[in-house]
């Protein structure tokens, strides 16, 4: 069945020229333009849009207040904003309510490459109420100590931007956090950004603080756990660095610089957000995938597989795509443990995040090794098995 697509703006012109530009997604799509957020509205309580894409700046009815009652009313539904208006106030106001933040002008193939994403990552959670869940996800908590700690570096005036920066990369749910509010059309840059450095460079302190604020009221949630599943969350912590870290080494090794370093760690960073969502929101069934691996000696793939009908990568890179992160960590987290099914055809963050997954202290069984003879790499990890070996020594002396 095709997808159900809203386009809203008071623009008649704007709306005309979508219009003819999208012609040819009418195969795939089945697409409305309204020109008031009333209309909006009052097509939306007949019929369930797929994604809903909203200009910002209309009469009466804003597009951040229009999305979040659309959002109520049908919260699987992709959720985009067009704005040609830096407001920064905004952007605080949007984040949660608006999935992806888009730029006015924007091309054609910007846009729908960003809906056709969001959709087929969409597509492969079948269950609604997981889409629902992830849909509607505005934060993960952070682990005290870290935001104690950021929380110190804050009202120190010594303290400097890449300090607060490197700490912010030990911490999963805050990196995802920083990286949604810099990536979004209030702050343009132009281009995505994939590290702590440099988001934290654009964004500042004062937006920070609210940024910490927030993370604070998840963390003391986490101070409120059983000391058990405190250790266990400290120990994806820092599996979570430990494979980021690993990545962006082995993605230096293969001739990696700039950005695409920084996407190898932050992929590797956040190849456990899925499972800090199900914890989080589902831990019942948390729990049950938890028995079941250990009872019947599964992986947790197969276990979560058998009881929520996917597993926690889908779930961590969907809300990463809704969050509108490079598309390359986003892939690297979906095809973490199925890195065929990608489209890549050479060495990139996905291959750096699959190999440092497998061979974080562990002997490699998890390996893709077709994958990898099909990408010419097969000779490759005897290098990458000394630079994993390397860490684990470091690591160890250090511990």
């Amino acid at each position: 069945m095709n997808k159900r697509i809203l386009f809203v703006d008071d623009d008649a012109d704007l709306l005309n020229g979508l219009r003819r530009a999208l012609r040819k997604q009418r195969k795939y799509w089945d697409i409305s333009f309204v020109q008031s957020p009333q209309e909006a509205l009052a097509l939306t309580a007949r019929i369930a849009p797929d994604a809903v894409v909203a200009d910002m700046r209309m009469p009466h009815i804003n597009g951040i207040e229009l999305l979040s009652r659309i959002g109520q009313q049908h919260p699987t539904a992709i959720r985009m904003i067009l704005t040609g208006h830096a407001d920064r106030e905004l952007a605080a106001r949007a984040v949660g309510i608006v999935h992806q933040q888009i730029n006015k002008p924007c091309d054609t193939a910007t846009l729908v490459d960003a809906l056709q994403n969001a959709l087929a990552l969409r597509d492969m959670l079948s269950d609604e109420n997981l889409r629902a869940l992830v849909s509607t996800t505005q934060c993960l908590p952070s682990l005290p100590h870290i935001y104690q700690e950021l929380r110190t570096m804050l009202r120190n005036e010594d303290t400097t931007l890449p300090q607060i920066a490197d700490l912010i990369a030990e911490d999963p749910p805050m990196t995802a956090k920083l990286l949604q509010l810099v990536n979004s059309a209030f702050f343009g840059p132009g281009r995505r950004i994939a590290s702590p450095r440099e988001a934290l460079a654009m964004i500042g302190i004062d937006t920070l603080q609210s940024l910490v604020l927030n993370a604070g009221i998840y963390s003391q949630f986490i101070a409120d756990l059983p000391q058990t599943e405190l250790e266990l969350l400290d120990a994806l912590w820092q599996r979570s660095v430990g494979i980021g870290t690993l990545a962006r080494q082995i993605g230096a090794a293969e001739g990696l610089t700039g950005q695409e370093l920084d996407s190898c760690f932050t992929g590797g960073l956040l190849h456990g957000i899925g499972q800090l969502i199900l914890t989080f929101n589902l831990p019942d069934q948390w729990r049950q995938i938890e028995q079941l691996a250990q009872s019947r000696h599964m992986s947790f793939k197969e276990a979560e597989n058998s009881v929520i009908h996917t597993d926690h990568s889908i779930l961590g890179a969907y809300l990463l795509c809704l969050w509108a992160l490079p598309v390359d960590i986003v892939e690297a987290v979906a095809y973490q443990d199925r890195p065929a099914q990608s489209s890549h055809g050479s060495f990139c963050a996905l291959t750096a995040v699959h190999v440092a997954k497998a061979l974080y202290k562990t002997d490699g069984d998890h390996l893709d090794s077709p994958y990898l003879e099909s990408l010419g790499l097969g000779d490759r990890l005897h290098a990458w098995r000394e630079i994993a070996d390397c860490q684990a020594r470091e690591t160890g002396a250090l511990s």
